[in-house]
């Protein structure tokens, strides 16, 4: 939305408070697995309500917070089958009355449903709703309405740009109903959305991340960067229609919203986030002061590998990059071979350097070292790698329980 040309999302472009500096992942679903994990781990006077299309298999541990929604990925937006089966699902149990209704428009319905639900109910704990799209994503399916609309502009080329602007739409359309939602329901007043996207876009689905450098699946701004904004009254007069540029990472949204928002506490649970409610409500300075993005060769010290002498690409990246301050340290490795070659180190100053276009790692040797070594620490907090592709695992107690640890043997570790 930020950098098009074109004005996407009419409705939920009105935000009150624009989020510039969030970091996420370079992959899809970083959002959801942080919030999932946290929120079973978590039960503090808090009502979870989940919408969500999760990209993996179906966790036992669902049962713990209301859900809806796909459990697959890979899935077709309108029937919602997903690997030959039937995916969309209602607390558990298959939901049929959502076949043929598009995806994004299902969840949108459901959430109003549950905003009804618990307006309703008199329910005075506080309601946490997480609201995930599948949009604008692959597979590019989209109904023609959202697409007829921008059949006049002739500059929108080619058809798969029309395609990803038509997702866009629907979004921005169903967020305005669920908003609308509230405020019929008289809970407005007392709520806090947050709307982000989980990594920047695509080139082959004719996104673009202009002025930032990259795209899914690098490291770089385009890749991690992402735009999102706050809208609540409960925002201070300082920060209405205003940009915040400070430090965020994706693990600071949980502490933020049971924390700062929710009035709950969280030292029952081991998390790396940041309450940063003060700095989004009056605009103070972030206490965030450093990110790692990805820990890679850093930490493992060499490839895990899945039965070859080639990475295990689908369960790790081997690179590492870490935002401090206004430094932005990448280290590039081969995603295919092990690394038996030198890294391409890469240093920017994002502050002064948005596009990443001058490397500075060669004159500042020191702060290339500093931050290596503040991922090293990040390192020592590190659980095993979890892998879906090795045919050594533990037998599962639960028939839902998918995935599993390496075997050691899988694990060679090596002094960096």
């Amino acid at each position: 939305m930020k950098y098009s040309r074109h004005t996407l999302a009419t409705r939920i472009s009105h935000c009150t408070l624009f989020v510039h500096g969030t970091l996420k992942s370079q992959f899809c679903e970083p959002v959801e697995e942080m919030l999932r994990e946290q929120l079973y781990d978590l039960n503090d006077g808090v009502e979870s309500q989940v919408v969500v299309s999760y990209d993996q298999e179906p966790d036992p541990n669902l049962n713990k917070v209301e859900n809806s929604g796909m459990l697959g990925g890979s899935s077709n937006l309108f029937s919602h089958i997903s690997h030959g089966n039937y995916d969309f699902w209602d607390h558990n149990k298959r939901a049929m009355k959502y076949k043929g209704v598009y995806s994004a428009e299902a969840y949108g319905e459901k959430a109003v449903e549950v905003i009804e639900n618990h307006a309703n109910s008199k329910n005075e704990n506080p309601m946490f709703l997480f609201l995930s799209f599948q949009v604008p994503h692959e597979p590019q399916q989209v109904p023609p309405s959202y697409i007829n609309k921008w059949k006049s502009y002739a500059n929108v080329k080619p058809e798969r740009r029309k395609k990803l602007f038509g997702q866009i739409s629907c979004m921005d359309e169903v967020v305005h109903k669920v908003v609308n939602s509230l405020k019929h329901n008289h809970l407005w007043n007392n709520t806090v959305v947050i709307f982000s996207s989980d990594n920047g876009g695509p080139f082959r689905n004719e996104a673009s991340n202009i002025p930032l450098r990259g795209q899914k699946r690098t490291h770089f701004e385009g890749g991690i960067r992402v735009v999102g904004f706050v809208n609540s009254p409960l925002l201070s007069d300082e920060v209405q229609g205003k940009t915040f540029n400070g430090l965020i990472g994706i693990a600071d949204w949980f502490p933020t919203f049971i924390e700062g928002m929710a009035g709950g506490q969280t030292d029952r649970v081991d998390i790396d986030g940041i309450n940063v409610w003060d700095s989004l409500r009056y605009g103070t300075p972030s206490p965030r002061e450093d990110y790692v993005i990805s820990v890679g060769e850093e930490c493992l010290g060499a490839p895990v590998r899945n039965n070859t002498k080639y990475w295990d690409t689908i369960g790790i990246d081997p690179r590492t990059s870490i935002r401090s301050g206004p430094w932005k340290l990448i280290v590039q490795q081969d995603d295919t071979e092990p690394s038996t070659k030198p890294a391409d180190v890469l240093l920017f100053n994002v502050d002064l350097d948005i596009t990443e276009s001058t490397n500075l790692a060669e004159e500042n040797e020191d702060i290339v070292r500093r931050l290596r070594q503040r991922v090293k620490e990040y390192c020592s907090k590190t659980v095993p790698i979890v892998s879906f592709k090795t045919k050594h695992f533990p037998k599962s107690s639960n028939d839902n329980q998918k995935g599993c640890q390496l075997d050691e043997k899988y694990i060679r570790r090596g002094n960096y």
